[in-house]
């Protein structure tokens, strides 16, 4: 490249290159120095002006070199494409350097003709780099570290039980648990037939998951699958307890060896799977109330149940006090077998309709007669296990204060 004058005098300045060249002249205006770039494209004569003869000497070998390549259209871009342009060719250096524009721009095109107009590019791309940067962990091999995790907290067995119904999932999908989609739990959801609750205890698990492996590194941090995934609205249910009388009749009939456990439900609310788990040495006589065990609890956590002066009579009477308070494995049966003799006694009644077991019926008679009685849903709560919000929902005014006092008025007594 020759130069015909030195840089920044007041005389014209030509750049060549082979046989293209550009001419800088020196045009003053109003007394203030002004430069005039001037070359052709074609036949047509281009100019533009510069207060710097820098820039204008800069410009001009930036032109030279396009019209020594026959790149002209690039010299037709307009200020603020010329100016995308420059910022373009800057975000690329900066970021991939040695990739040409045109080479990432032919990327890009072929890139975006493969996907859909609406569908922006870079959630691919990422959905690619998350594929690649975490492991490929099977949602089975997630709960089962889950679990394993678990059982280092000491969490109740129903707890861990519960948390293995999760082997319906994993069964259904075999692949990364990073590829599955908010519609596709949707779906499995949908196929279990479950009822709106139990719908939504097993969504609760399947986020407890996801978290886990968000936790254990399989997921990125910001992953909320599961917020797609749609809770089911749960009915209201009505609460179904048994009268005085019909305890009665339940304490009346049962084995010997069954009355701790229909006492404990009555008079105490603990669940079956509660009572079953339940030793003597949890129970003090002297102090008035029952131990269940995070280990044995189905929340986890260790609560004090009250003794009512009429439960504490019915577990005096127990022949033994030692092991677990109910021995029994198949309580269903025992049960069975408790209503067809009460039925049997009873049946020579026409004026007492038949007597039916009722779903939980001890355990939600024990929390709306104590309800009654308290008035208090948090400490109801506390003492059977639940939140204070389903117990003021579900069991307020079931039952009335005065059929709350009969019912903890029962007493072996009355059958002796």
């Amino acid at each position: 490249m020759q130069k015909a004058s030195t840089p920044g005098s007041k005389k014209r300045t030509v750049l060549k290159k082979g046989s293209t060249s550009v001419t800088i002249y020196y045009t003053p205006n109003k007394g203030v120095d002004q430069y005039t770039l001037t070359y052709y494209i074609g036949k047509v004569r281009k100019r533009r002006k510069y207060s710097d003869f820098t820039q204008a000497k800069t410009e001009g070998e930036r032109v030279l070199e396009k019209l020594s390549t026959g790149d002209f259209e690039a010299l037709r871009l307009s200020g603020e494409d010329r100016s995308i342009y420059v910022h373009a060719k800057r975000l690329l250096d900066s970021q991939m350097p040695g990739v040409s524009l045109l080479q990432a721009i032919e990327e890009y095109v072929s890139a975006k003709s493969l996907l859909p107009a609406n569908v922006n590019l870079v959630e691919p791309c990422r959905d690619y780099a998350e594929k690649r940067i975490y492991p490929e962990k099977l949602p089975e091999e997630v709960m089962a570290e889950l679990i394993e995790s678990k059982k280092g907290l000491s969490v109740s067995e129903v707890y861990l039980k519960d948390l293995r119904r999760l082997n319906r999932f994993s069964e259904a999908f075999k692949c990364p648990i990073l590829s599955i989609k908010s519609a596709q739990i949707e779906q499995f959801l949908d196929n279990l037939n479950m009822t709106p609750r139990t719908r939504n205890n097993y969504r609760r698990n399947l986020v407890t998951l996801f978290q886990f492996a968000q936790q254990r590194g399989y997921l990125p941090k910001d992953h909320t699958i599961m917020d797609g995934v749609g809770r089911a609205r749960e009915s209201d249910q009505e609460v179904k307890v048994f009268t005085p009388r019909e305890l009665q009749s339940i304490l009346q009939h049962a084995r010997k060896d069954m009355l701790p456990y229909f006492a404990i439900a009555a008079f105490a609310g603990l669940r079956t799977a509660e009572i079953q788990r339940l030793e003597w040495n949890e129970i003090d006589l002297d102090e008035g109330h029952i131990e269940v065990k995070s280990t044995k609890s189905k929340t986890a956590s260790r609560r004090l149940v009250p003794m009512s002066e009429n439960l504490r009579k019915w577990l005096e009477m127990a022949p033994s006090k030692d092991g677990r308070i109910i021995e029994i494995q198949n309580v269903a049966k025992q049960i069975k077998q408790l209503v067809d003799k009460i039925n049997d006694v009873e049946k020579a009644s026409q004026s007492t309709p038949r007597f039916a077991w009722k779903h939980n019926g001890l355990r939600h008679s024990y929390i709306s007669y104590r309800l009654a009685e308290l008035k208090d849903a948090a400490q109801v709560a506390y003492e059977a296990g639940n939140s204070p919000q389903v117990v003021f929902k579900n069991y307020r005014k079931v039952v009335t204060e005065r059929e709350s006092k009969q019912w903890f008025s029962i007493n072996p007594q009355q059958f002796i």
